[in-house]
């Protein structure tokens, strides 16, 4: 959703950060595959073959407290692309949260607009599907 507003140093950081949080639980599930695969697309990289960076190398990839909002916001909704998010993928989150300096209160607050925007979606498909 906002990842144009990334540099070229933050695209391929955020897409290994999601490779973790996908991997966190130790098997990537079609739905995270395929958001992973779409937010490729949409920041015009491929996935690479190879596994991802070390945590700690690609955090400091992120220049700007917005591009640590987005790169959250974007994580936060990948761990919900199964409907659930599982302990080891809010483990995960949450060391990347503590690392960029988030608050709890901070990494709250982008979960309720994940979940918001989520449920948005929603309903707007369900809207389509009667419509159609």
């Amino acid at each position: 959703m906002f990842l144009e507003n990334l540099t070229p140093a933050e695209k391929p950081a955020l897409l290994d950060l999601a490779r973790h949080l996908a991997d966190a639980d130790g098997r990537v599930e079609p739905s995270e595959h395929d958001l992973i695969t779409r937010m490729a697309s949409e920041m015009g990289i491929d996935i690479p073959a190879t596994p991802p960076g070390p945590i700690e190398q690609l955090i400091p990839c992120f220049e700007t407290r917005r591009a640590k909002l987005i790169a959250m916001f974007e994580l936060i909704g990948l761990g919900y692309a199964d409907r659930h998010m599982g302990a080891a993928e809010v483990a995960i989150a949450a060391d990347i949260a503590r690392r960029f300096d988030f608050t709890v209160e901070v990494v709250d607050q982008i979960d309720d607009l994940v979940q918001d925007h989520l449920a948005v979606a929603q309903r707007t498909f369900e809207f389509f599907q009667q419509q159609a």
